[in-house]
């Protein structure tokens, strides 16, 4: 009777054990399609995102991007990473601080320096807030909300750092991010609005990308120029123009290409 007993008891052990691992199988399983299910929604997020920038590069000025849910959006300079998860490359020049957020906006600058240099996709929470000092406030899209400087989120154009807010001072040809104690030199006021909606890190690789390209440019341009003067009639000096491409200098650039299209002669760009 006493084995009996026991018998019953091991019986009672054993279907526990088994119903234990039946219960962690089907947990785990529960676990890995959430995941599965998760990573999937990331990825349609991910190619509907990736389509969006696309457009707005190709044609659109700018944009709204909004799903049902928040997803987070973070950057590293070469790749947009969806929800820590799905990854892509993006082969533009691209500004934004990323975020968690269901609705952001997405629009386009072009980068000119004399010449196009690149067009620039830019990135922001539809909800955060900007203000903006009265000499920069002119360019700003419409559809970004401007606010009084107590209500920002983002303030361009300040000298003092607040808790909480992200303070960006321009002042001597130096843009300051006073959060991060970072201070970069420019030359365009669209580094202005680059610093407005990047962090540091952000604003200098794409600095770097913006600078390297037109690099690449000017040995384009001093090509173009070589080709087309052979067979321009005489009083069309390319000299001019060639040196300031040479320099870099956008003012002289235009004077000089300007100049050329007055004279009827091939323009550079």
């Amino acid at each position: 009777m006493n084995k009996r007993g026991q018998g019953i008891q091991f019986n009672w052990i054993f279907i526990v054990i088994v119903s234990a691992i039946i219960l962690l199988f089907f947990a785990g399983f529960v676990v890995k399609y959430i995941d599965l299910q998760e990573s999937k929604d990331s990825a349609q997020i991910a190619r509907s995102f990736a389509n969006s920038i696309l457009s707005v590069k190709g044609v659109e000025q700018y944009k709204d991007f909004t799903v049902n849910t928040p997803f987070k959006l973070d950057y590293d300079c070469e790749r947009i990473i969806i929800n820590d998860d799905q990854k892509f490359f993006i082969p533009h020049s691209l500004a934004t601080t990323g975020f968690d957020s269901n609705e952001l906006v997405i629009w386009v600058e072009d980068y000119k320096k004399g010449f196009l240099v690149d067009r620039v996709v830019f990135i922001t929470d539809k909800k955060t807030k900007y203000y903006f000092d009265s000499a920069y406030s002119g360019n700003v899209p419409p559809f970004i909300e401007s606010v009084s400087l107590s209500e920002a989120d983002v303030a361009v154009g300040v000298s003092n750092n607040v808790d909480g807010r992200r303070d960006i001072s321009i002042s001597g040809g130096y843009i300051t991010f006073l959060d991060e104690s970072v201070s970069f030199p420019y030359d365009d006021d669209f580094f202005v609005y680059l610093a407005a909606f990047s962090d540091a890190n952000i604003f200098n690789c794409t600095k770097e990308k913006l600078d390297s390209k037109f690099s690449s440019l000017q040995e384009v341009y001093d090509l173009k120029i070589q080709q087309i003067s052979m067979g321009s009639p005489f009083y069309c000096n390319y000299n001019s123009i060639q040196s300031a491409i040479s320099s870099g200098n956008s003012v002289s650039m235009i004077e000089a290409n300007n100049q050329l299209a007055n004279l009827a002669c091939e323009v550079v760009f």
